[in-house]
C-alpha cells in the first residue's frame, strides 16, 4: 500500500500524519509531501507600460522562502510519524488540491492523507476549503483527520 500524506506543517497537518500512520499497515510505504508556491514569472504578469509587479530577484527569494518553509513543513511531519517515510517537496503552479491530484496519479497511491482544522461558522458559510476541494479532486480515497484543540 502506498500512502501520500500531505503536510503544510501545521498542527492540524502533523496530527494527521502521527494518527494516520498508526492505522496502517507496517508494510505501508509513506511519502510526505508538502506543495508550495513555484517560482513566478515576472514578465508573466507585466502589463503595459507599468512593467512586472515583481522584480527576478523578488522572484527567486519568494520561491526560496516557499522551498524552505515546505521543506520545514515535511522534516517537522515525517519527525512526528512512527514509521519511515519518503519526503517530497513539490513546488506547484496549480492549486494544491491539483498538484496533489496529479501526485496521487503519478505514484500510483492508494490513499491520500490530509489534517482539517474545524472550520469556523463563517469559513463553512462561505464556500468550500481546500479540503472539500482535494477530496474532490483526488483519484483515490481521502482519509481527512480532524484537529482538535485538546488532540
Amino acid at each position: 500500500m502506498k500512502v501520500i500524506i500531505a503536510t503544510d506543517g501545521s498542527d492540524p497537518a502533523v496530527e494527521a500524519a502521527h494518527e494516520a500512520v498508526g492505522l496502517l499497515r507496517p508494510d505501508a510505504e509513506v511519502i510526505v509531501v508538502a506543495v508550495v508556491a513555484d517560482r513566478e514569472d515576472p514578465m508573466e504578469t507585466a502589463g503595459g507600460i507599468e512593467g512586472p509587479v515583481l522584480t527576478e530577484e523578488q522572484a527567486d527569494e519568494d520561491a526560496e522562502r516557499a522551498l524552505a518553509r515546505g521543506e520545514q513543513a515535511v522534516r517537522r511531519t515525517v519527525a512526528a510519524t512512527p514509521a519511515p517515510a519518503r519526503a517530497e517537496v513539490l513546488p506547484s503552479h496549480e492549486r494544491t488540491e491539483e498538484a496533489l491530484a496529479e501526485l496521487v496519479a503519478r505514484e500510483g497511491a492508494d490513499l491520500l492523507v490530509i489534517g482539517s482544522a474545524q472550520p469556523g461558522w463563517l469559513q463553512r458559510l462561505l464556500g468550500s476549503s481546500t479540503v472539500d476541494r482535494i477530496v474532490h479532486h483526488a483519484p483515490c480515497p481521502v482519509l481527512v483527520v480532524p484537529h482538535t484543540d485538546d488532540g
